[in-house]
């Protein structure tokens, strides 16, 4: 992590650590910027861009989150830091960590303003993370500030010797297994079905889960019946509370979902995966069974579904299995079906590094 002094004075270079970045005025003359410091010099010009001071480069841009934290998002990517200011009165933790979780993969890296000492600790370790710069005013900040600050990269840098490997984020496949529990008693849900706006093979399906790290597949409902006709748009997906796994390997809530939205629909058959649009959502209360999901290397993780025939766990090569059929009193109660697992944490939908346990 590193910190970086905005607005500085002759009073923060007695200090005895220094700044890795300053951040100088740019007045109308152009600063000078030939001063003894063996850091980064940076200043941020009239359009709010951060302005490599040596070679001119711009090197990012400067964001209020009086602005709305959607437009911060909207640049991730496409610039190598964000520096974000805000007001003391405003919401910085909550936004901060959305922003770290964002930033992940992007290459854009996070430097957040702080102006008081107990903010430090919380910005520096935000999601186990933190920022990726703390930034001051150099002409105000007080001593505490300054020695909280220096602690806090002291800490991140002592912490990032001892960690020996990232968490990988991309998700694997594997065949697993699914066993009925005893619930006691009936469990009446708030159940949700995905009606999309493209028709799916019996094959097909979205991927849904109490946890975003384990997640079954949940087969459209293309299959034929004599019962009830086929409905090869619809994914009966669960109670509201489940994860839904989304056209950018994101997730959302059940709850959440909203017409348009697109969540990845994987083809149990090709191994093929596509984005499709959300046309409508319908919730009922119906009565719903819980399902252990288990991976072959002990993962373990759950999913509350319908009891009726229609709802289908995929397995490979095109095989299923009806989540009326399982039977906690059964001796072969675990049964093979398809699983995705992610080793890493999400926050608000978002694969990141840092450890979640979910139960």
């Amino acid at each position: 992590m590193q910190v970086w002094s905005q607005d500085t004075g002759d009073a923060m270079l007695q200090l005895d650590e220094k700044p890795d970045v300053l951040i100088q005025r740019n007045d109308e003359e152009g600063s000078n910027f030939n001063i003894d410091f063996e850091g980064k010099i940076y200043y941020i010009d009239e359009k709010s861009r951060i302005v490599d001071g040596r070679n001119k480069r711009i090197v990012g841009v400067s964001m209020d989150l009086r602005d709305g934290q959607q437009k911060v998002l909207a640049v991730l990517g496409s610039v190598e830091w964000v520096l974000i200011h805000h007001s003391s009165d405003e919401w910085q933790m909550i936004p901060a960590e959305n922003l770290i979780a964002a930033t992940r993969s992007t290459g854009t890296k996070l430097a957040f303003l702080v102006q008081k000492p107990s903010d430090v600790g919380g910005l520096a370790h935000a999601l186990e993370l933190g920022v990726d710069a703390l930034c001051v005013n150099g002409t105000t900040a007080s001593h505490h500030l300054w020695e909280a600050i220096f602690q806090a990269r002291t800490e991140k840098q002592d912490s990032l010797k001892k960690r020996k490997q990232t968490v990988p984020i991309k998700p694997s496949i594997v065949t697993g297994t699914g066993s009925r529990l005893d619930t006691k008693e009936p469990v009446l849900a708030d159940r949700v079905c995905v009606d999309l706006v493209q028709m799916l093979s019996p094959d097909e399906g979205c991927w849904i889960g109490s946890f975003a790290k384990l997640m079954a597949l949940i087969l459209s409902e293309a299959e034929t019946s004599t019962y009830v006709p086929t409905r090869p748009f619809r994914i009966n997906a669960g109670p509201v509370h489940s994860y839904i796994c989304m056209a950018d390997n994101s997730t959302k809530y059940l709850c959440e979902l909203q017409a348009g939205d697109k969540v990845l629909v994987f083809n149990s058959v090709a191994g093929t995966s596509r984005g499709v649009a959300v046309g409508r959502l319908k919730q009922e209360v119906r009565p719903c069974v819980l399902i252990r999901l288990e991976t072959p290397a002990n993962q373990q993780g759950q999913i509350f579904l319908q009891q009726a025939e229609t709802v289908r766990l995929g397995h490979e090569r095109g095989k299923f299995l009806r989540a009326s059929d399982l039977d906690h009193e059964a001796i072969d109660n675990n049964k093979p079906i398809l699983l995705r697992t992610l080793a890493a944490g999400t926050h608000i939908g978002i694969a990141f590094e840092g450890s979640v346990e979910e139960r």
